[in-house]
Order: C-alpha cells, then sequence, then structure tokens
C-alpha cells in the first residue's frame, strides 16, 4: 500500500499541476513504481498457483496493461483514466486475498 500511495499521490500531484512541488513527482513516481512491482514479484513468487488460479489477479494484470496503454493518451484524459483503472488494480488486488 506504502508504494501505492507515493505513485498515486505522484500522480495525482502532477494531475494538478502544482508547480512548487511538479519537479519532483517523476521520481516520487519512479519510487512508486519499483516499491509496487518489487513487492508485488514477491508475493507472487510466494504464491504463485493462488495467484494464477485468480480470476481477480487476471483482472488485475488486464488493468495494469490498461494503465499502460492509459499513459499514451493525451494528458488531460489520460490522468484521469489512470487513476479511475488504478482504483481498479487496488480493488482486485485486494480480492486476490478474499476471492
Amino acid at each position: 500500500m506504502l508504494g501505492v500511495a507515493w505513485f498515486g499521490g505522484a500522480v495525482l500531484i502532477s494531475a494538478l499541476q502544482l508547480p512548487e512541488i511538479g519537479g519532483y513527482t517523476r521520481t516520487w513516481k519512479r519510487v512508486g513504481a519499483i516499491w509496487m512491482l518489487g513487492t508485488g514479484a514477491l508475493l507472487f513468487w510466494l504464491e504463485p498457483l493462488k495467484c494464477y488460479n485468480s480470476v481477480a489477479f487476471r483482472i488485475k494484470m488486464f488493468l495494469l496493461v490498461l494503465v499502460i496503454c492509459a499513459a499514451f493518451l493525451p494528458p488531460k484524459s489520460g490522468v484521469f483514466l489512470a487513476l479511475v483503472l488504478w482504483a481498479g488494480v487496488i480493488f482486485a488486488s485486494q480480492a486476490i486475498a478474499f476471492f
């Protein structure tokens, strides 16, 4: 959750275009993304069969691909779509543990 907070906060700040802290968002996005990918890889490594057989995991991976595709959209619509997709990724991540 810490990586999601870092990454999501940096995306939100860049979406709001705050000039006084806008230059630091790229670093925070990278830190958050690396943290999320690292911990996600560790979780998958610990329980690969549970993740592979989970419908929620497949939905999460599909949403992550859509997030990457949203990065190539124009900034105004791409940021909003990315935030909505990230919310879906968070809910799908929680669903992996319960379903």
